[in-house]
């Protein structure tokens, strides 16, 4: 049967279960960097006495690295929950000034919506994040994604009066294959209530 959501608390309600349980999951494998804690330790017989914590904790060094890819997907299927959220139910609008220097950005004028973070409105965060999550075996995104990575990458030294690049949006940046997890962060998003207060502020703009 199919379910007509009519609103966006109505589809807050009904994705609830699954964007909390996700969120636990990748608190899970975040508790591999957790625990237990880094020791220092200041002889080798020291070393010797907390050498079953240290190999412990290398161990889990290990197995976090191993399931890097798996964190950072379930971290784009939570933008991707936003971002269907924001799809169906906001409305397109006028592009701002601060955005005319953004090539095609008809395309993300629906998510011009929240509040801001680093010269970008959080609804467009949530794009960038879900287009580059979803395409990150094509390696090619199309605009208006590349340039506002690029804006969200740069960043200015009043110190050095120089422009610098953050390898933490940065597309160029191999290391990283899916940025969704660099993203969660910057959006302070550690358990549902986070998506959801956003959310909900951002709908108050649909």
């Amino acid at each position: 049967m199919k379910e007509d959501i009519q609103n966006i608390e109505h589809y807050l309600v009904k994705v609830k279960r699954a964007v909390a349980e996700t969120f636990s999951l990748i608190d899970s494998y975040l508790d591999l960097l957790r625990y237990p804690p880094r020791l220092v330790y200041t002889s080798e017989e020291q070393r010797e006495e907390l050498k079953p914590i240290i190999e412990e904790r290398l161990k889990r060094d290990d197995e976090y690295v191993d399931n890097l890819y798996s964190e950072r997907f379930l971290c784009g299927s939570i933008l991707q929950f936003a971002f269907a959220g924001i799809k169906r139910f906001s409305k397109k609008r006028e592009i701002p000034n601060s955005y005319f220097d953004i090539p095609e950005m008809k395309k993300a004028s629906q998510f011009i919506i929240g509040k801001e973070i680093d010269d970008l409105h959080i609804g467009l965060i949530i794009f960038i994040g879900r287009n580059q999550w979803a395409h990150h075996w094509d390696k090619n995104l199309i605009e208006p994604n590349v340039s506002l990575f690029r804006r969200l990458a740069t960043w200015h030294s009043p110190t050095f009066d120089k422009y610098y690049t953050n390898s933490f949006y940065d597309l160029d940046n191999d290391s990283v294959e899916i940025f969704a997890s660099n993203l969660l962060y910057l959006l302070n998003w550690h358990k549902y209530e986070d998506f959801e207060k956003d959310m909900i502020e951002m709908a108050k703009e649909f």
